[in-house]
Parts: C-alpha cells; structure tokens; sequence
C-alpha cells in the first residue's frame, strides 16, 4: 500500500511539474517581448552613462514643454497658434537640438563650415539677383501703368469697397471687425473674441510685426 501511496504521489508531482512548464513556455515569450526595452534601457545605461542620462534628460524635457505649450495654445485661434510656432517655439527648439549635437558629436561644426563655404556662391548669385530684380521693379511698374488696360469705374468701386471691408475684419478670424489697438507697436488689428484668447499666449506676441504686446486698448468704430 505504501509503494501504491509513493507512486501517486510522484505522478502528482509530475504531473504539476509538466503544468508549470508548459505554463512558462507560453508566458516567457510575452515577458521577454514586453521587457526588450527595460533590458535596451539598462544596456545603454551600463555602457553610456553619460550619453544616457542626457538622452533621457532631453527626452524627459522635451516632453514636459510639449506638454505646457500644447496646454497653453489649445484654447488660441489656430492662425495664433501656428505663428507662436513657428516665430517662437521653432527657433528655440532648433537652437536645442543643434547646441546638443554640437556638443556631443564637435564633428557637425566642422560640416557646417564646409556647407557655408559651398553655398557662398550660391548666395551671392541670389543676392545679384536680388538687387537687379528691385531695381527693375519701378521700370515695370510704370511701364505697365503707361501700356496696361485701365480699370473701369465700377471695378474701381469694387476694388475699394473690398479693400475697406478688408481693413476693418480682424487679422486673424476674418469674421469679426476690428476692436483692439495692441501696444506699444499700435497695430489696429483683433476683434474682442480673438483678443481674449491671444491675451492667454506667453508671452503676447503681435500677430503682425511679433512685437511683445505691454497692453491694448478697445476702440469703438462709429
């Protein structure tokens, strides 16, 4: 009875072993998979330290001030927000990431110069260009006022009558009129809607000349 007793004991056993095999046969693949990037991170951190640690102090950075300044712009006007992009956010992050592989790699410096040396040529055909172009503009100006058909009375209306509703929309919805004078760069150019969501940019910026704007006034048009 005893021997009968041992031998279902060990079948158990045996039994549950298989079990566990199989059970980690099917959840290490998973786990090895889902790990990859632990073992990566742990990998670079062990051979780069400083390299990874910087990597991971930019990344971190970068993710926090995507962050604020999407938190900030999501209530602006969208042609508000592109310009606050584009004239502020760019050349700020552009600047970053060149000063950072400047800094780890001295080489790109080096190839930068070598790239302004090549392209002198080019710029100073585009600058020929450039001024033979603005002195030749008056000439075709007014040999074109002199030769060119001459606008009718009622195009004339419509062209001033068009000018002057463009004049008074707002700069940046086209929908509304003209409210807000921004200081002290006294450009005449919001209506109230726009104003209140451009006042929530850091800093202001005139949609304009990209002055930073100090204060406004609401002018009424009668």
């Amino acid at each position: 009875m005893s021997e009968i007793h041992e031998e279902e004991q060990d079948e158990t056993l045996r039994a549950s072993r298989l079990a566990f095999d199989y059970i980690f046969k099917l959840i290490y693949p998973v786990f090895y998979f889902v790990t990859i990037p632990l073992r990566i991170t742990n990998w670079f951190f062990t051979n780069f330290p400083v390299f990874s640690s910087l990597s991971l102090f930019l990344f971190v950075s970068t993710t926090l001030i995507v962050l604020y300044v999407y938190r900030r712009l999501s209530s602006t006007p969208r042609e508000s927000f592109i310009s606050y992009v584009l004239y502020t956010v760019l050349p700020y992050a552009v600047s970053i990431v060149y000063t950072t592989v400047g800094f780890i790699f001295p080489q790109v410096h080096f190839f930068t110069k070598i790239i302004n040396v090549l392209l002198h040529p080019i710029n100073f055909i585009l600058g020929f260009i450039e001024k033979v172009d603005s002195r030749a503009a008056p000439i075709r100006r007014t040999v074109e006022a002199l030769h060119g058909p001459k606008p009718s009375k009622k195009s004339i209306k419509s062209i001033e009558e068009s000018l002057n509703e463009t004049r008074l929309q707002c700069y940046l919805c086209k929908l509304a009129d003209k409210r807000v004078l921004l200081r002290p760069c006294n450009h005449f150019c919001l209506c109230e809607k726009c104003n209140d969501a451009f006042q929530k940019q850091i800093p202001p910026l005139c949609p304009i000349c990209h002055i930073p704007v100090q204060s406004f006034d609401i002018i009424h048009l009668s």
